[in-house]
C-alpha cells in the first residue's frame, strides 16, 4: 500500500514554480524517481462511427458484424423514419472502428478526430528542517520520465491538467504524503489518465476547477453540437455534481530503471 501511495502521489500532482528550472544532466544521480505517463487518444465527436484510411473520411453508424475480411455496417439514423443502409466494407479500407461509448475497438484514432493531449504539472513541496523547498515536475503524454530527487518527505500541493483547450487545477488532493528513499531509483508507476482507467489498479478521483477555457475550434466547431459530445471522456461528474479526473496507477514489477541515461531531469533551485 505504501508503494501505491508513493506511485500516485508523485505521478499526479502539479503546479508552476517560478523558482524551478529543469536541466538535463549526463551524470550519475543516486536518488531518482522514475515512471511513465499514459494518456490515450480520445474520440472527440459522435459515436458510433468508422473512419476510412483513404482521405481519413468518416461515417456515423454501427458495425454489426466483423470478420478478418469484411465488416457489415449500418448507417446512423438522422430521423426516426429513416431506413438506414446496410453496407459491407472490406476491412482493409477501414482505419478505425468506434463503438457507441466512444471507445476505439479497432485500429487507432486519427489526430483529426482526437481530443487534445493533456500534460500534467506536478507541484511538490519538501520539508527540510525549517526550510520548505518547492519543486515541480512536468509529465507529457506517453513518455517515460525520470527526476533526480533529494531524499525525504514530500507534500503534494496541486495538480494542473493542461491542454490546448485550457487548464484545470485540482481543488482537493486525495493522497497522503510520500517519501523518497536515498541512493536508489524508485519506480513510481505507469499512471493512466482517461476513460478506461483500470479498476484492478488503484484508481482515484481528482476534483478540479477550470482556470482557463480556450474556445474550441477546427474539428469540434465544425460538428456543432456533435463536436465535443465525447470530448470530456477524460473527465466525469459524480452524483454530487463535482467534476473530477480519473486516474489509475499501474505498478510494474518488470520495470528496469534507466535512471543513468541522459533523460534524467535534475531539478535546480
Amino acid at each position: 500500500m505504501k508503494k501505491i501511495i508513493i506511485v500516485l502521489a508523485i505521478s499526479i500532482f502539479a503546479g508552476c514554480n517560478p523558482n524551478g528550472i529543469f536541466k538535463y544532466k549526463d551524470n550519475n544521480c543516486s536518488t531518482v524517481a522514475e515512471g511513465f505517463y499514459t494518456f490515450p487518444r480520445i474520440w472527440n465527436t459522435y459515436a458510433p462511427a468508422i473512419v476510412f484510411k483513404k482521405g481519413v473520411s468518416i461515417k456515423f453508424g454501427s458495425v454489426i458484424k466483423q470478420d478478418n475480411k469484411n465488416i457489415v455496417f449500418v448507417t446512423a439514423k438522422r430521423r426516426s423514419t429513416d431506413n438506414p443502409d446496410t453496407i459491407v466494407y472490406p476491412l482493409n479500407v477501414i482505419r478505425t472502428i468506434i463503438d457507441s461509448s466512444g471507445r476505439c475497438v479497432y485500429g487507432d484514432i486519427p489526430v483529426l478526430f482526437s481530443a487534445d493531449d493533456i500534460w500534467l504539472k506536478i507541484y511538490l513541496s519538501r520539508q527540510n528542517g525549517e526550510l520548505k523547498e518547492n519543486i515541480y515536475w512536468e509529465l507529457y503524454p506517453n513518455e517515460q520520465f525520470a527526476y533526480c530527487m533529494k531524499p525525504g518527505k514530500y507534500n503534494i500541493v496541486k495538480i494542473e491538467f493542461n491542454s490546448n483547450a485550457g487548464e484545470d487545477a485540482s481543488t482537493f488532493i486525495p493522497f497522503q504524503d510520500f517519501y523518497i528513499d536515498s541512493n536508489k531509483t524508485t519506480f513510481v508507476g505507469n499512471f493512466y489518465l482517461g476513460p478506461d482507467s483500470c479498476s484492478k489498479f488503484s484508481t482515484y478521483k481528482i476534483p478540479y476547477e477550470t482556470v482557463e477555457d480556450n474556445k474550441r475550434s477546427g474539428m469540434i466547431a465544425s460538428f456543432g453540437l456533435l463536436g465535443g459530445l465525447l470530448y470530456s471522456l477524460a473527465k466525469a461528474v459524480d452524483t454530487a455534481g463535482v467534476s473530477y479526473y480519473k486516474m489509475s496507477i499501474k505498478d510494474d514489477s518488470t520495470f528496469i530503471p534507466e535512471s543513468k541515461g541522459k533523460f534524467v531531469k535534475h531539478i535546480v533551485h
